[in-house]
């Protein structure tokens, strides 16, 4: 295991350890070097990080922000991602062994999806339809909970 610094678990709002101590040295696969260790994410770290956003979810602060605010926060992100395109596609080519255009392209393409849903959220409408005389239906678009995802990948790919 390499001497590296750890890189922790970013779980509600501060880097944890994993409960485990377990590890996950991450290689570089044109050579073979560790270029990072993480922090394994275990059953208990996925409990901790679901329960958080349910927490948060509950708490309403997203859903109750006014659609403008919420697109100019994903702006933001997608402001921060593009400022740093040039080491995310690196780091992201040095882990997978991609090409280096590849991952630029990755990049780019994150944030063209971060601003295109920004642009989208106070356009996201219900809508109403006539039902007859003094009925009528409406759709109100509204998150309903939190849910967890293990999302494999691999790489590199053409």
């Amino acid at each position: 295991m390499s001497s590296a610094e750890v890189i922790k678990n970013f779980i509600d709002g501060e880097w944890r350890d994993c409960s485990s101590g377990k590890r996950i040295e991450v290689d570089d696969p044109s050579n073979g070097e560790t270029v990072a260790v993480i922090a394994e994410a275990g059953p208990e770290e996925v409990h901790l990080a679901v329960a958080a956003a349910d927490r948060v979810f509950r708490d309403r602060v997203l859903i109750d922000m006014h659609p403008y605010d919420r697109g100019r926060m994903l702006f933001r992100v997608a402001d921060a991602l593009e400022s740093r395109s040039d080491e995310v596609a690196i780091i992201n080519c040095i882990e997978t062994g991609k090409a280096l255009d590849l991952a630029r392209g990755e990049v780019r393409t994150a944030v063209r999806y971060l601003r295109y849903y920004a642009g989208l959220a106070d356009k996201l409408e219900g809508r109403s339809i006539p039902r007859g005389a003094d009925l009528v239906d409406y759709t109100v678009r509204s998150p309903f909970g939190v849910s967890a995802q293990i999302v494999p990948w691999n790489g590199p790919s053409n």
